[in-house]
Order: structure tokens, then C-alpha cells, then sequence
């Protein structure tokens, strides 16, 4: 499967330069960037001075391979999650200053393909991929106490391929194999409601959720 050749206009500029023949698995437009754009070759940033793509060196694919999900912190930084783990760009606003560093799991090791990551109103950043869900506060430190709920619930273990905050604060997570799971992040227990889940243990087809979407007045 090849990427799609873009014919759109970026701030009334024709492209010049497009992305070459990659797998595009997620975007990030960034008012003072540009359009960011993850591949199974790397990081791309479409820039508004010359409307060309342009490979971010300083994210190398042999260190992140395939990047899988983009989402800006609430401190300017980038969080990159990839097919070898969970990253952060520092500075992704300025290119003399791209720093990238590797987040780790609870256990002290990498992640391993993450597909999905987001930063709540509490400033804590939820990642979450093949390997479950985590919880770590904006200093990339793990939430012990939020980490033992999840425990509890078994989400630290759920193969997880989507999340989305709503604005009432509810997490929902898109799972491969038990269904939409929605977590009440405003209860500080962390209640949990499964939805769709016919074969809870053993999962079917019917149960796979790839992606969430809600509508703004929801």
C-alpha cells in the first residue's frame, strides 16, 4: 500500500515537494510549524517557508522505527509513539534545538508499538499500545497510584490500538480484542464500564475498535 500523492494547497502555497512512497500513519498540524506527519520511515514535517516535506533526522527511524500516533504536550514538546517505543521531541518548534528522548515503561525498558498517546487535563500523558496502558505525570514519572488501578482492572495488559478524552472527562479505549472500554477519569478510582464486549475472555472480530471518534458538542 502506498501514500496517497497530496494535490491539496497548504496556506494557498502549492506543494513543491511531496511525501515519497511511504505507509502514513498519522498527522499533527502545528499552527507555527506546520503539518507534521508520521511514516513507516520516519518522522515528516511538511514546512510553510518552501511547502515541501522534509525528514526530521534528528528522529531516527533506526532508533524509533515506524511512528504510529503523534500528540503535542501541554508543555510545547512532541510525544512520538512508534513500533519501538515512546519518545518525546523537546523543542519540536525549533529546529536548532530537536532533542529527542526515549520514555520508558515501569519496568525501566522500552515500550514497544504504540499506537495511541494523549496528555489530560491533570497533565498526566496516557500511553498506550500492545503492551497496555500507562500512566506518567508531565515529568515522564510514573503515577503509582493511577498504575495500581490499572493493574486492577487489567489495563496494564489490554492490547489497546485508540484513546480519546472527551470533555466530560471519560477515557475511552479502543481495544484488539475486548471491545470500547470507558474509563471515568474524573472519579479518582478510576470506575470502568466495558461496551461491546461479547467474548470478554476470548475476544472475536466484533470487538476490535481501531479508532474513536467524538463529536464537538459531545
Amino acid at each position: 500500500q502506498e501514500a496517497m500523492q497530496l494535490t491539496w494547497q497548504a496556506d494557498s502555497l502549492q506543494i513543491k515537494k511531496f511525501l515519497p512512497d511511504v505507509l502514513i500513519a498519522c498527522f499533527h498540524h502545528d499552527a507555527q510549524t506546520g503539518l507534521w506527519a508520521g511514516t513507516s520511515e520516519g518522522l515528516y514535517l511538511l514546512e510553510k517557508e518552501n511547502a515541501s516535506f522534509r525528514l526530521i533526522k534528528q528522529v531516527p527511524f533506526s532508533l524509533t522505527g515506524e511512528i504510529l500516533t503523534l500528540c503535542p504536550s501541554n508543555k510545547g514538546e512532541l510525544l512520538i509513539g512508534a513500533t519501538k517505543g515512546a519518545f518525546v521531541l523537546k523543542n519540536f518548534r525549533q529546529p536548532a534545538n530537536y532533542s529527542l528522548e526515549a520514555i520508558r515503561n515501569p519496568a525501566g525498558n522500552a515500550f514497544k508499538f504504540v499506537n495511541s498517546i494523549l496528555q489530560d487535563r491533570e497533565e498526566r500523558i496516557w500511553i498506550a499500545g500492545q503492551n497496555g496502558l500507562s500512566v506518567l505525570d508531565d515529568q515522564f514519572q510514573f503515577k503509582e497510584q493511577e498504575i495500581q488501578l490499572l493493574r486492577q482492572n487489567r489495563l496494564d495488559k489490554e492490547n489497546i490500538n485508540k484513546l480519546l478524552l472527551d470533555k466530560e472527562d471519560n477515557l475511552w479505549i479502543g481495544t484488539a480484542n475486548n471491545g470500547l472500554i470507558r474509563l471515568f477519569l474524573s472519579n479518582k478510582q478510576f470506575p470502568l464500564f466495558r461496551l461491546n464486549t461479547k467474548d470478554v475472555d476470548h475476544g472475536t472480530a466484533d470487538n476490535i475498535v481501531r479508532s474513536i471518534y467524538a463529536e464537538s458538542e459531545q
